[in-house]
Parts: structure tokens; sequence; C-alpha cells
């Protein structure tokens, strides 16, 4: 007897081919481009050498001597490649030196607690989840029987999410409400709109009183557009209305504040107001060249907790172990005076191709640090503009719909320390030239 018309595998293979279609159509599900990668430039298919402006190593670390020396003694230390089991089983030396490294980079206790995960995708996703669940959890269901229950589990979660935060975070509060629908609750507020804020800590408190877990979520930088949010009125909120804060450092850390310390380090007297409220999100992935994401949180228990009832902490495998004391010391040199050096240039190439690009007239979306996103607007001669740039010796990654509103295509330039005058000049002079042909 068959039960549907196709049969389970054509159907499958009937939406995928749908898929492909329209991924051939809007250029985005399928990556935009396909080569040989060498760092700050890429070979593609004919041998045309691209200047990568696709990167995140905002540094321009990956080639850095000192940074490859790192990794050859890192290699001698550890002699091993692989990754080990999962942290519930057993943990790893070089994990805690790690963490300590990450505590005293952002200004908390040697001994405050650091969760460290495989991706900052996963970290996001998994710590979103566990704030959301806490001890409703999955986890501590299982235990009920033996732990018992606390007085606080009642206590809804409540999150207050900026309008750009990053997939990651929106996912894992998804992934809390589908567990806990009526103990989790959201609350959303356009980015960098903080009488909206206001308004809605108001309201939570009309209708909660004390009785609620509040957390507002917001990025330091958002990685789409490279807008930079001032977080003083953000943090003089969380205090006012006695909320936890959790800070997406993703695109900050290594490039932004004293020391590379991301956004949240420019914030007067955080230390002493703040720290106590505030959990950081970084990731390893970028400014420190390496795999992994991780959040640092005021204690231990807090880090402990987190991670029990974070899925992807408990079920995924850790990061090589080469790779933490390979970030060890990348962190530790990114704080320190060549990271000072590697930060100004990274600002000069970003003025002096904002100046160059808005002396030829184009429109930029505000951003003036690390990430310039150029304005193209409609979707398919973004589309266009972006396979012209190739031939001229330039890699850009296209942002259109869904990931921005139909007709808001850009072209996200992600810069890096190690671009000479020149490279900014080529780069300039293909957006010209592109520009005169396509008359975009």
């Amino acid at each position: 007897m068959t039960h549907t018309a196709r049969g389970t595998p054509a159907l499958l293979r009937h939406e995928a081919e749908f898929f492909a279609r329209a991924a051939e159509q809007a250029r985005l599900f399928k990556a935009q481009h396909v080569g040989h990668f060498r760092g700050k430039y890429w070979t593609l298919p004919d041998d045309h050498s691209v200047l990568d402006l696709t990167s995140l190593d905002y540094l321009g670390l990956g080639a850095h001597p000192q940074i490859l020396q790192i990794a050859r003694d890192a290699l001698e230390t550890v002699g091993d490649i692989s990754c080990p089991g999962s942290q519930v089983f057993v943990e790893a030396t070089q994990y805690r030196e790690l963490q300590k490294t990450l505590a005293v980079f952002h200004r908390y206790p040697e001994d405050a607690g650091v969760v460290l995960m495989i991706t900052g995708f996963d970290t996001n996703t998994g710590i979103m989840e566990a704030l959301g669940e806490r001890t409703g959890s999955f986890f501590m269901r299982q235990y009920r029987d033996h732990i018992g229950t606390v007085e606080t589990e009642t206590i809804p979660t409540v999150f207050f999410q900026d309008g750009e935060s990053h997939f990651s975070m929106r996912h894992g509060i998804r992934m809390a409400r589908a567990v806990r629908g009526d103990l989790c609750q959201l609350r959303k507020f356009p980015a960098g709109d903080y009488d909206a804020l206001r308004n809605e800590l108001e309201a939570c408190y009309a209708e909660h009183g004390d009785s609620a877990f509040r957390v507002i979520v917001t990025d330091s930088v958002v990685s789409t557009n490279g807008r930079v949010f001032d977080l003083m009125p953000l943090f003089e909120l969380a205090e006012e209305f006695d909320t936890l804060v959790y800070v997406d450092e993703a695109h900050g850390v290594g490039v932004i504040g004293d020391g590379g310390r991301g956004v949240v380090s420019n914030i007067p007297d955080f230390t002493r107001r703040f720290r106590e409220r505030t959990i950081i999100m970084g990731t390893i992935t970028k400014a420190f060249v390496r795999i992994g994401g991780y959040v640092v949180t005021p204690s231990k228990a807090i880090a402990d907790f987190l991670a029990y009832i974070s899925p992807p902490h408990f079920f995924s495998a850790p990061i090589p172990v080469i790779d933490a004391v390979i970030a060890t010391h990348v962190i530790r040199f990114v704080g320190g005076s060549e990271g000072d050096r590697l930060r100004a240039r990274l600002m000069e190439v970003s003025s002096e191709l904002k100046t160059q690009l808005l002396a030829a007239s184009f429109q930029l979306l505000g951003a003036d640090r690390h990430i310039l996103p150029v304005f193209i607007g409609e979707d398919g001669t973004a589309s266009r503009v972006q396979r012209a740039l190739v031939g001229e010796g330039i890699m850009t990654p296209l942002f259109s719909p869904p990931t921005v509103p139909i007709g808001e295509s850009n072209l996200r330039l992600s810069l890096r320390a190690d671009f000479t005058d020149d490279d900014v000049a080529t780069i300039a002079r293909a957006f010209i030239r592109v520009r005169d042909r396509i008359r975009f």
C-alpha cells in the first residue's frame, strides 16, 4: 500500500531540487565563491587570485610570524591534533588555562566562570537555551526525583532582545520557549532604542513585579553592518531594573576597546558597577584565529550550571587541545603592545578606505571600524556587482534577503590590519570601475 503520492524519498528529492533552483536564483543558500584558501588571498578555479574581504581575521594574525611560531611551539608541546572526549567526562588542564586567560582578559577574577564550546553559534544557542530553561531544563528534570526542586523554579525567564541580535541567540531563545513556553517569555526592542527597552522593562515589572528572571540580550557590534552600540545606557537600565545582561562581543573582542577587550571594556567603572550582572560572550574564531566560542560569567558556579544544562556543551566534543593552547597565547598576544599596533593599523585601513569610497559617492551604512557595508539596494544588481568585483580581483560577501530586507542588499567589506595602502587603493578603484560599468 502506498501512503503518499510521491513516496518519502522522492518527496525529499523533489524539495531538495526545488531548493537548488531557489539557491541558484537567490545566490544565498550556496557558497557565493569557491576557491583555494590562502589567507589574505584566494585562488579561484581559473587560477585567478583575489583579495579576500570576507575574512574575519581582523588583525591579520593568521599569517603573522609570531602567531605561526606559537602554533609550531604548541604542536611540539601537545604532539597531537585530535579532540578529546566530552568535557563532561574529562577536562584537559589546557582548557583550564584558556578559561583563566579569558577571565583575566575580560577583567574578571582569575577564578571566574568560563564555558568553552566548539563554536560561537553553539555558545549563543546553548547559553540562551540554558538561561531560558534554567532548573526546568531537560537535564534538571531528569534528576528531580533525586535532587528535588528549587523554590525559584516557577519564576519565569523574560528575555529583552534587541532587534539586531544574531540569529544564534534568537534560535536559542526559541528553543527555550518551545521547552518552557509557560515560563519563558520574549520582549523585543529596536536595537539601540533604550526608551523602548525601558518601556518593556516597566511592562515586565507591571506583569511580574520582582518575580521574574530578566535578561537583556544584545550584540556589541552588529555582524551585518558593523554598527557599534553605546552600551552605557543599556547597562544603566539593567542596574535600575536589576537585570542580567548578555553581550555578544563576537565582532568586538580583539578589535575594540582597551587591549581589544571589546565594547564592554569602554564602559566607565564596569568592573565595580556592572560586572556581577554581566555575561560576556566571545568567539575565538575571528580576531583570535582559532576555533571555538565562550562565555565569561561572574562565578564558576554560574558557569558550571549553564554548561551542564546547555545541550551543545553537554553533547559536543570540545575544541582540539592544540587550539586551546594556541588560543591561550594568542589572546595574551592580542592584549599586548603588538595587538595595540595592529588595532591602530586596522583603524587606519578602515578610515582610508571609507574616505576613498565616500569621496567617490558610495553609500556606506554608517560603520567606521573594521566592517564597512557598501549599500547597493536592488538585489539582482548587488549580485551582478559582486560577480564583477571578482573580475577586478576583489572577493566580497553579499548580504541579500532574507538576511536584510528586500531592496537593501549590501556588500560587507571585512577589513584586516595586514591590508596595505595599495590594497586599499585597489579596493576603491575596483568599486569605481564596476560602478561605472554597471551604473548602480
